[in-house]
C-alpha cells in the first residue's frame, strides 16, 4: 500500500499522510516526514499517543460503543473516549472481539 500511496497524484486530497507504517510509526510521505508530522499535528492527531501505542503492540483502536475499529490516526478514533477505547494487535483480533473496519480509514 506504502508504494501506491507513494505515487500518489494528489496527496492533498487524498489523504496519504493519514496512513501509518505496520509498525505504528508514522512512515514516510512524499513531502517528508517532518510535512507528514505537521500535517497530523494540524488535524489534530496525537502524534506522540500514536508512537506510544504503536510501542505497545496497539496498531487499531476500536469504540466499545460502536463497535467500529480504525487506525489511531482517522478523525473517527479521535473521538473515542478513553473509557470506551479498546486496542487492537490487528484486524483479525479486532475482529474476533465482534468490532468490524471503519468506513474512513479502512483498516487493513
Amino acid at each position: 500500500m506504502g508504494s501506491a500511496l507513494g505515487r500518489n497524484p494528489v496527496p492533498l486530497l487524498i489523504p496519504c499522510h493519514r496512513v501509518t507504517r505496520s509498525d505504528g510509526s508514522l512512515g514516510d510521505y512524499v513531502f517528508g516526514a517532518d510535512a507528514k508530522e505537521r500535517l497530523l499535528r494540524a488535524e489534530e492527531v496525537d502524534v506522540d499517543g500514536a508512537a506510544d501505542l504503536a510501542r505497545r503492540g496497539v496498531r487499531l483502536v476500536g469504540s466499545d460503543t460502536t463497535g467500529i475499529v480504525c487506525y489511531p490516526t482517522c478523525g473517527d478514533a479521535r473521538r473515542i473516549t478513553p473509557g470506551h477505547r479498546r486496542g487492537f494487535r490487528d484486524l483479525a483480533a479486532a475482529r474476533a472481539a465482534g468490532y468490524r473496519p471503519c468506513l474512513h480509514c479502512r483498516p487493513a
